[in-house]
């Protein structure tokens, strides 16, 4: 079998998905409805550690289902999504319409203004793998959480539908 390439190299300074391929380039309600376990399992950990941020970045944040549900738990917090990808963040946008609470930008995280993006807590999920730096990527996060702040990185990507 024939390994499909799912992702392309870019003109920027990291990896960029082929949207097509992408089940995130879509609103599922399912996906909303049934909340992935990665995604359960970073907000425990961001519980434990800061008990109320004000800031919250989610780098790579694809559709927003992430940020869809974090907002319902954490209301007080400002949530800013971030992504290379300008279909993912349409999507976003329309699972979040209604989320006071949430904007996305658009922008490459090696590129951003550290000081404009910079978050008590700062998530990436899933990403990790796709640049070719993961040392410079790794501490632009690190650059982007304020001082006792929190982190939280799942580097293993799922191209697949499904929550493991």
């Amino acid at each position: 079998m024939k390994k499909q390439k799912f992702y392309n190299k870019s003109k920027g300074t990291g990896y960029a998905p082929f949207q097509i391929f992408s089940p995130y380039s879509k609103i599922s309600s399912k996906r909303l409805k049934n909340v992935k376990f990665s995604f359960k399992k970073a907000n425990e950990y961001v519980k434990k550690y800061s008990k109320k941020p004000k800031s919250w970045l989610d780098v790579a944040t694809a559709n927003g289902e992430f940020i869809h549900f974090l907002s319902k738990q954490w209301k007080e917090t400002n949530f800013v999504g971030l992504d290379l990808t300008k279909e993912f963040l349409d999507c976003a946008k329309k699972i979040n319409e209604k989320s006071k609470n949430v904007s996305f930008f658009l922008g490459d995280v090696l590129k951003i203004e550290t000081k404009k993006f910079k978050s008590d807590v700062v998530t990436c999920l899933g990403t990790l793998p796709i640049f070719p730096n993961p040392t410079k990527f790794l501490n632009k996060l690190l650059n982007l959480v304020k001082k006792n702040g929190t982190l939280v990185v799942d580097g293993r990507i799922n191209i697949y539908d499904v929550s493991a």
